[in-house]
């Protein structure tokens, strides 16, 4: 309920407000307040130009987080040269070998994104899976247990997961393993504070949005099909491809991934 939060926020006599969804909810929230708000460039017009005409170069080459500390400037708050951080609550820790009986080392992927065409596809998920010879968690909301019963079913003795896992406790497992497989999710972001190798897989959205991990491991992977004429073809995504082919996910070429330590010798 709106309107509770607003009283909420009042009753605790906040002095300024960050702004940084910048919709007309978070918009009116902060009128509502009537304090000192700082607003986010989000740079929609610049990504609608890239989306519409496909003029990437308009788009800043600059991260997302650098571009939030740039609307901290004035409160003198500068970045601390860190990266990111995530703590995960003491009682959220999860023991990887006593919860699915595997050895590390491991690999986690993560499946689930809040649109279809941000998410790997199953070809490609299939095609992955059999690459890696290392234990394999999957890590999804609600939406993804049929995704990981499937593939559980596909490579029985190879895939875990847990359907009901909350996000610390993923984290937990993202924490303990040696690699993270995700597409342009939270996931991604969360293995990047705990400074993990991250090899990304980019659909209908792109790096140059600015969304790439952060302060970067520096064997980290982005896979994506750069000469598609159609990408991107959303800033955020589509319930199904527009076009049907889905192949800025299933034209992905995983032949670089050859010769890493989860690859078969």
């Amino acid at each position: 309920n709106v309107l509770k939060q607003i009283s909420y926020l009042k009753s605790a006599n906040y002095d300024l407000v960050l702004d940084w969804q910048s919709n007309l909810k978070s918009r009116w929230i902060s009128l509502l307040l009537n304090v000192k708000t700082l607003r986010f460039n989000k740079l929609n017009f610049k990504k609608w130009l890239a989306v519409r005409f496909k003029t990437l170069e308009v788009l800043p080459q600059q991260h997302i987080v650098d571009r939030y500390f740039k609307s901290l400037e004035s409160l003198g708050v500068t970045y601390d040269g860190s990266g990111l951080d995530f703590f995960v609550n003491e009682n959220s820790t999860v023991c990887v070998e006593t919860e699915f009986k595997i050895q590390k080392p491991f690999v986690v992927i993560g499946i689930g994104a809040s649109y279809f065409t941000k998410r790997i596809s199953h070809t490609k998920l299939f095609e992955l899976i059999n690459g890696i010879k290392w234990p394999v968690i999957l890590i999804g909301g609600p939406d993804d247990i049929n995704t990981m019963n499937h593939f559980k079913s596909l490579f029985p003795k190879q895939i875990f997961f847990k359907s009901d896992f909350t996000l610390h406790q993923s984290a937990s497992v993202i924490q303990q393993a040696e690699w993270i497989f995700t597409s342009d999710t939270g996931i991604m972001h969360i293995a990047a504070a705990f400074k993990k190798p991250v090899i990304s897989f980019w659909g209908n959205t792109i790096p140059e949005f600015g969304m790439v991990p952060f302060e970067p491991n520096t064997q980290n992977i982005i896979l994506q099909v750069k000469s598609l004429e159609c990408r991107p073809c959303s800033k955020l995504g589509f319930s199904a491809c527009p076009r049907k082919h889905f192949n800025c996910m299933n034209q992905i070429n995983l032949n670089v991934l050859k010769g890493l330590p989860f690859t078969p010798q």
